[in-house]
């Protein structure tokens, strides 16, 4: 192709089918966004209440310079969306409804991005597949649908792969190759602009470690150690360090390293969630979402593997290998809801399989050799974590993979077909998708039917008028395990601290916990009242019973405790006890409860 965009008379087809099928996505995500109203999806209640945080503590300006201090707070999930957010945030339910319209725009964004590439690397009939298939896939309408960093995180890889990957000539090559003068500088400056997109993902999600990781695999790959000694290589390191540098320079300020996670960096070594109630952690999160850790005992590294077996670790590795391909990645492959899960998977496997023969097609090349290195890292650390299985961490590779599945079906069909007739029917489907995709949108009032901005129990906004008028400012509360009742934290305007939620199997062990953590507010719920998992089975029958509609009733209130409020509503569904007064450590397994 011309290295410029405009094309043929016969490439128009294409293109508008480009541009319909581009239409019907927004159209149908902006259905499944109104739909997405749920605040408890996934991280979308921190998420609203980082940026809350960054918008009033001075905005995005104010929250690099604490970074650079060692001040800024938030460590499991990083800056950049936050920062994106910060500028419109408030406590009101439109908040929620804005933060998805930038995904929106983003996933938008990500979606021509996505086109655009593969039309240049593969032509046109493998760009209108991909991108219909990307407009259609899960991992996309997800994405773009809820509150996450997925978009920005999945546009800023794919532009970094492209930049990379560009020419035959951005490939990495021996020092003392002649190479023509013009092509060197466009390379070094395509590895700048890369290096800066690297650190612009770091920024925004710490995952972008495996994009460095897998490049620098790929590179000792495919051209052995020459590439690390090149001028390129190393501004590509810089640009990318420089710009990543407000969470290095924090982490080495405030936690004496250029990496920290908090609580993510010991989920690799954890066999459950249920492991951040021990009784030797203390965990907790604020209005803002922002987690803190007052004591440490989460699992390391050497502590799981001092007490795992070889086999018990090799179980663990092939059955996260077994769930990322059959499962995980074919479920983000695969299209979206209404298509039932079970077939979306089976569509989304074969996909997959269209992926590895046309990566396998291209195999000798640099490009292949960096699509691979990103392919092993993601597969294997997310198969390792197996406390993460969720499509959304594949979001950068999806329209790589999808690109290579499109270029290998249109190899195949251009054995039995003529370009021509390859072009005009990718044209036929294309628009066909995007008008049926459309229609049923509207037929089906998605865009336009009633939908509440944000959809929640009515006793899940009766506990956050609660907690709003009379929960004491600063106090600590144990709300969980549940779905009900979270996800509105961050209209509350007042601090206040969730705690863990104790997985103890005894009683006085579990009101012991409550005590040396200074919890002021215990919500027991149908959810809960049982403790973690049902541990405590029938231990908390003194205090609360629950029905088979799952109404629940206050009895008497545990020693030490009071009931603040019985939830008004019908079928009432919590009950707030509050501390009244401070107890020993051990004086409650001594003189029992009532």
């Amino acid at each position: 192709m011309p290295a410029s965009f405009s094309v043929p008379r016969a490439a128009r087809p294409p293109l508008l089918a480009l541009g319909l099928v581009i239409v019907a996505f927004v159209a149908w995500t902006y259905g499944a966004l109104r739909a997405a109203n749920d605040p408890g999806w996934q991280d979308t209640e921190p998420y609203l209440g980082h940026a809350l945080y960054v918008a009033e503590h001075g905005g995005p300006l104010a929250a690099l310079r604490d970074a650079y201090a060692g001040r800024y707070p938030i460590v499991e999930r990083h800056f950049l969306y936050p920062a994106l957010l910060a500028p419109f945030a408030e406590r009101t339910p439109e908040f929620f409804v804005q933060a998805k319209l930038l995904n929106l725009a983003f996933g938008t964004a990500l979606l021509a991005s996505l086109a655009w590439i593969a039309w240049r690397r593969f032509g046109a009939v493998p760009a209108l597949v991909a991108t219909t298939l990307y407009a259609g896939s899960t991992s996309l309408v997800d994405a773009s649908s809820h509150v996450n960093h997925e978009t920005q995180f999945a546009l800023l890889a794919l532009w970094t792969w492209c930049l990379l990957t560009a020419r035959a000539e951005t490939a990495p090559a021996s020092p003392g190759t002649p190479r023509d003068a013009g092509a060197a500088r466009r390379r070094t400056f395509a590895w700048v602009a890369a290096g800066v997109l690297l650190g612009l993902a770091w920024l925004t999600k710490a995952s972008a470690a495996l994009l460095g990781l897998g490049l620098l695999a790929a590179a000792l790959a495919y051209a052995g150690r020459g590439p690390l000694v090149t001028p390129r290589f190393w501004a590509l390191v810089l640009c990318g360090a420089l710009v990543s540098s407000p969470l290095v320079v924090r982490n080495v300020i405030a936690h004496g390293t250029p990496v920290y996670e908090g609580m993510n960096s010991h989920i690799s070594w954890m066999d459950s969630w249920d492991e951040l109630g021990a009784a030797d952690s203390v965990l907790w999160y604020d209005q803002y979402g922002i987690k803190r850790i007052e004591r440490n005992g989460l699992p390391t590294a050497s502590e799981y593997f001092g007490e795992k077996t070889a086999r018990q670790v090799a179980g663990r590795a092939l059955r996260g290998v077994r769930s990322e391909l059959t499962r995980v990645i074919p479920t983000a492959l695969g299209p979206a809801d209404p298509v039932p899960p079970g077939l979306s998977r089976a569509i989304g496997g074969g996909l997959l399989l269209l992926a590895a023969a046309g990566w396998w097609l291209r195999r000798r090349s640099w490009e292949a050799a960096v699509t691979a290195g990103w392919t092993v890292a993601f597969v294997a650390f997310f198969s390792w974590n197996t406390l993460f299985e969720a499509h959304r961490y594949h979001a950068p590779l999806i329209p790589i993979w999808l690109m290579y599945a499109a270029s290998a079906l249109h190899a195949a069909l251009a054995r039995v077909a003529s370009e021509v007739a390859l072009r005009r029917g990718a044209v036929l489907a294309a628009t066909s998708v995007a008008a049926l995709a459309t229609t049923h949108a509207v037929a089906t009032e998605a865009l336009t039917g009633p939908q509440p901005l944000v959809r929640a129990s009515p006793a899940a906004w009766r506990l956050l008028d609660w907690m709003q008028r009379e929960a004491t400012p600063g106090s600590r509360l144990v709300i969980g395990p549940t779905q009900e009742f979270f996800g509105l934290l961050w209209l509350v305007d007042k601090p206040l601290q969730i705690v863990q939620t104790p997985n103890s199997a005894s009683r006085d062990e579990f009101f012991v916990y409550l005590e040396q953590r200074d919890v002021r507010y215990l919500v027991l719920h149908p959810e809960n009242y049982r403790g973690q998992r049902g541990r405590l089975g029938d231990a908390l029958a003194n205090y609360v019973a629950v029905d088979a509609r799952g109404e629940i009733r206050a009895r008497a209130a545990p020693l030490g405790w009071e009931t603040a409020v019985v939830d008004a509503g019908t079928p009432s569904r919590f009950v707030v006890y509050r501390a009244t007064r401070a107890m020993p450590a051990g004086a409650l397994a001594a003189a029992g409860a009532r």
